[in-house]
Formats: C-alpha cells, structure tokens, sequence
C-alpha cells in the first residue's frame, strides 16, 4: 500500500483533509500495516478516507470485548444482552482504497515517550475506552498502570512511557459554580491549563449542548460578562468553539502538539431519517445502512464546527467521522446498557457505541492520521508542517493573482544552476561557454504582481512526479525549456559523494528517489533478510542507531554561524536531552524493528546520548586536509 497525501484547498484554511492515494500492491513484500508499507508509492487514484461504505468482513472485530477490562457498563452490549453480534463484523471501505490494518506495536512506538489525551463528552470517552481496548488486546504482556478519577483518567504504558488520558469536559469550556449556581461561561477555558504539553489532543463537544431539564449540565449561560437563562444554542455552542479554538492558537505548538477534532458523532432515535418507521429508532437494527450515502442530513453544529476551523491560525486536523457513523444505525446499545451510576438497565441509547464497534474505526482514522503526519515530517525534511496560504488577505491575493503578468526583478541568488557543471545543455543554449561576457542576464527573477511564486524545490518536484512521465513535444523551444529542466533538478541531486549510480526497487532504476524512502525501503530488505535467516537462539543481532552529526550549532541552542558549528566545541551539552529531537530517519528505523516477526534485534541506541557531545568530533583535525571539516565522525577514544 503507497500513499500520497493532499492538504486541504486554500478555502479551508488551517484546516487538514486526509486525502490519501492508495495503490493496489500485489507482491510489495510489506504487508498493510508494517510502518514502513506506507513509505511506498506507485501509480493510484485519489481517495477520501472518510468517504465509502461499510463490508463485512468475518475478522472483525478487533478485539473480545469480555477481555478488555476498561469497557464502561454502557458501551457494554454483550456483556448486558445483545442478542445477535453481525453488528461487530462490518469494517470500513473507503471508495478505491484499503485503510492499513491497525498494528498497536507500531501505534505505541510511534508514541513512545508521549501523551495522548482525548477531552470532551461521552463519545470522546467511547473512543478513548475503544482505544485501551485495541492497545491492550494486541499487547497482553505490556506493563500497564490504570487511573480512574474525574475529570481526568489514564492508562499508562510503563514499558513505552505513553499515557492514553481521558479528560472529561463536555462542553470543552468552564462550568462554574457561582451563588447563582452552575454557569456556563462561553468565554472561559481554564480547564486547559491540564491540556497544555500533550503530544496528542482529541477533541469533541456536541451532544450536551441540546441538553434540556435534567440532563442540562449547567443553569446560567455567561457571555462576555452577561448572563443568561438560556440562549440559542447554535450560537452559543459557535461562541464556546471559538474559544477553545483560541485556546489552541494561543497554547499549542503545532511543531510539538497535533490536535484534532472528532467529527460530529450521530444519533439514531428517528428510523425516519434511514426510511424506517415513522416510530421507530435504533432498537432492533442488525445491520448497517447500505451504500455510501446516508438521507438524514447533517448533524446538528457540524456546519458551525467547520466554520470555526477554518477560522483558526493553527492547523488542527478533523476526524471526519460523521458521514461513517451516520450509516451505523445498528452499532448503539439501545438496550442493552446499564447505568453506571445506579446499577440498573439503562434507558434506550442510541447516541453512545457499543464496543467493540464503530469507536475502533474512529481510532484506525486517527491511526491512519498518525502515518500521514509521519510521512508527510518526512518529505518535509523533518520541518514542521505548514498548510499555504493560511491567511483570509493570502488567500485572496492568491485567487487574485495572474502569474503570468508582472516584471523581471533583479535577484542576485540567481541563476538556479550553474551552467558549467550541467552536462545536458546543447551548443547552442550555452551562451557563457561560447563567449558571452556578460553576466547580469542570469540574475532576472519573474515577479507576479501581486504575489510572489515559489522557490523551485528539485526534491518536491521529483517526489511529486515519481514513477510518472514527462514529454516535451514540439521544436528547438521545446527543447530548450526540457534542457533547462534537466539542469534545475540534476543540479539539486548531490553527487560528488555517492557511492552508487543508481537506485533499483523492485525491478525500477532510478537515477536517484527520495532519500528517506529509499532508506525505508533497504532497511525494510534487510529486516527481512533478518528474519528469514538469522535464528535467534544461535545468532544475537545489534543494530547501532543513528551516531549524531553536529553541523547545525542552532541544534543545541547555539547560533548558527557557519556550516563548521562543531569547530571549537570542547565541552558536551550540559543536560539529559538534546533540543532538535530524535532524527527523522532514526523513526524509520524504530518502525522496522517494532515490525519484526522475530525478537532477533536489539537496539544499541546511542542516538542521545552521541548528540550530547557536539564536542566529539575531529573537526578541522583530520589527516585529509583537502576534505569537508569533519562533523561526522567521533575521536576514537568517544566511540571504541
């Protein structure tokens, strides 16, 4: 399975939509879930995670609810009754692709040494429950320490250092006791200050703000100084989202916390909605609605949740669970509940999920997520992700703007490439070869009016047309402008120090491909070399991780001054932990070895405490003189 993830549209803003492009991979040699899988991509069809139908499929579901020991009594159906079980064998199919199987070793490592907390009502806790399920089932063995308490609950995974938290806020922001009673302020979002430093934060809000009587979880409503007995509740729950969606903008990181929001979960009291029974509701119902499209319409608040993130700064992705959801009148239940408070069997539900059910694909989508975010640091460098343009005045300059109409501006960064060193160009095109003794013509750059086009990025370019084909067809123009192409991307490919000519996967030559995936791809090859001929009991396997580089003094908090940062260095950094993070490749190879079939590695993981010593290295002293400083290696004596 390969994948190529597209960003929303600009209209969306700061908005993520997971559209993924999947491929049928008969014979790839990496089955669905290994992490690395993903890292492969060949000819395919835009896909929509979110949008297809569901199937039934006899390996469903994930996991023996009567084994997971965390299921509430209320997401409990067959503990307390339900009949039939056809409901637990459906899984989800998008339209044209297959979602990767879900691999909870993979999950924990991806997560080792991080938080993730799921925050709002009960069906944030149907999901967070759904994924403790999943977790624990796949690894029985793992040491585990639970907490219980309100609002905050949590599952730690000693072995991984990852909690999987539960903070209960429905309406997101505060309720607050006051000599008048409960009030809900609109404005006021103090229940953060326990968010703040999570890795992960899943968000949802929705149900209880329709609450009336009894069920309504607060007396006054508090707006901007003002208080109410009661408002429109479309409005207020608008003004509550966009607090919280400042919240966000003011308090995340979005290099260090990724945040998402689970889509509106549905009800089913109305059979109406599905062409049922003008008095019927979700009891009784065994099987999915067939097909993709669901006649109910939307949710309530979905079109005021869309609207405020779209307005945020700060990208949050949406777990478009709705339309999905919608089609599983039969995945409540209804009956078959009992109420935790009292003990008794619980009114007829049909907002809540049974587990095991529909929150388990809810948690594959966001695993899922979790694997584009992955692949997407990846291709990006390592940088932090960024969705362009952003801004309303950006997106409109960008929607105004004719690129083919301006003026040519000096820009003394030009030309792109240095034609001397391009082997491609024709007699012909080669002005400064045959004689040309001016120079100024290299340095014009186009400038749009109005807005500015991007810098030319030979690896993106290439990524992007991987394994596609492009002609220039026509005359001697034609091939003037193929020429120049040729010298803008062979000039970005580093050569002077490969140790190869080209690159061959599964059959394919390439002259050169994405660094990172060919790297996933051979260590990928290797691990499998591995587990097909090393036994275990004879032959102990080590692989070193990755030995630290110090080019990049701003790495350990220092100021970048020249390429040559650890020149001079003669003290390591002081402190457990270096500030720059774990090497993107080094995730690569975390991956494979938690992919393995075989205990047959151990990891020597140096990476840490090798990118402490900045002080390490041999530097300018060196017995090549004529070479690069050497960042790269160690004194002998630092690594025997």
């Amino acid at each position: 399975m390969g994948f190529e993830f597209l960003l929303s549209p600009p209209h969306l803003g700061a908005v993520f939509v997971l559209s993924i492009l999947f491929m049928n991979s008969q014979g790839l040699g990496a089955s669905a879930h290994n992490s690395t899988g993903l890292l492969y991509r060949e000819q395919g069809i835009s896909c929509n995670i979110f949008r297809g139908s569901w199937v039934f499929d006899n390996s469903y579901p994930l996991y023996d609810s009567s084994r997971c020991p965390f299921i509430d009594s209320e997401f409990d159906c067959q503990k307390y009754g339900r009949p039939d079980k056809l409901y637990l064998k459906y899984r989800w199919q998008p339209l044209g692709c297959h979602l990767p199987n879900f691999n909870a070793i993979d999950f924990l490592t991806r997560m080792k040494g991080k938080k993730l907390m799921f925050v709002g009502d009960s069906l944030g806790r149907n999901q967070w429950v759904s994924l403790m399920c999943m977790l624990t089932s796949a690894v029985s063995t793992a040491r585990t320490q639970y907490n219980k308490e309100e609002p905050l609950s949590s599952l730690t995974f000693l072995d991984y250092g990852f909690s999987l938290m539960f903070y209960r806020a429905p309406y997101l922001v505060d309720i607050q006791s006051q000599s008048t009673g409960r009030v809900l302020n609109l404005n006021s979002i103090a229940n953060g200050d326990s968010w703040k430093g999570v890795d992960v934060l899943v968000f949802n809000s929705g149900h209880w703000w329709v609450h009336k009587g009894r069920m309504q979880g607060w007396d006054y409503m508090q707006l901007m100084g003002h208080t109410f007995k009661d408002m429109d509740r479309t409005a207020a729950f608008t003004h509550a989202m966009l607090t919280w969606a400042n919240w966000v903008d003011a308090n995340t990181d979005p290099v260090r916390t990724k945040v998402f929001f689970q889509g509106m979960s549905p009800t089913h009291y109305e059979a109406k909605e599905w062409g049922g029974s003008s008095s019927g509701s979700c009891a009784g119902e065994t099987k999915p609605v067939g097909g993709f499209l669901y006649p109910g319409g939307a949710p309530n608040f979905e079109t005021q949740l869309l609207y405020v993130l779209r307005k945020m700064s700060k990208p949050a992705t949406l777990l478009d669970v709705t339309r999905l959801s919608q089609l599983r009148k039969d995945g409540h239940p209804s009956l078959y509940n009992v109420d935790p408070s009292s003990g008794k069997k619980g009114s007829p539900d049909c907002s809540h999920w049974c587990l095991a059910g529909v929150p388990d694909t809810w948690n594959l989508l966001l695993y899922t997520s979790f694997v584009i975010l992955l692949f997407l640091f990846f291709i990006n460098g390592g940088a932090s992700l960024e969705i362009s343009p952003q801004s309303s005045t950006e997106r409109e300059q960008a929607a105004s703007c004719n690129i083919f109409q301006g003026s040519w501006v000096l820009d003394d960064s030009y030309p792109l490439y240095d034609s001397s060193k391009c082997l491609f160009l024709d007699p012909e095109f080669d002005c400064l070869k045959n004689g040309r003794p001016d120079h100024m013509y290299l340095k014009q750059r186009w400038q749009p009016l109005g807005c500015d086009l991007p810098k030319f990025d030979a690896t993106k370019f290439l990524w992007r047309l991987r394994g596609k084909k492009i002609m220039f067809v026509g005359d001697s123009l034609g091939r003037n402008q193929w020429t120049s192409l040729m010298c803008m991307l062979t000039a970005a490919v580093p050569s002077s120090r490969t140790r190869w000519d080209y690159i061959e996967v599964r059959g394919r030559m390439s002259r050169d491909m994405n660094r990172s995936l060919a790297y996933a791809t051979g260590m990928k090859t290797w691990a499998n070399w591995i587990e097909s001929n090393i036994d275990p009991a004879m032959t102990r396997v080590f692989f070193q991780s990755f030995s630290a580089t110090h080019f990049d003094s701003s790495e350990w908090n220092g100021t970048r001054t020249s390429k040559k940062a650890c020149v001079g260095e003669t003290r390591p950094v002081e402190g457990s932990t270096y500030s720059a993070g774990r090497p993107p490749l080094q995730l690569v190879v975390d991956g494979v070895l938690a992919g393995m079939t075989k205990p047959a590695v151990s990891l020597l993981d140096i990476t840490v405490l090798t990118q402490l010593r900045k002080d390490g290295h041999p530097s300018v002293y060196n017995e090549d003189h004529a070479a690069d400083d050497d960042l790269l290696h160690f004194l002998s004596f630092l690594n025997p």
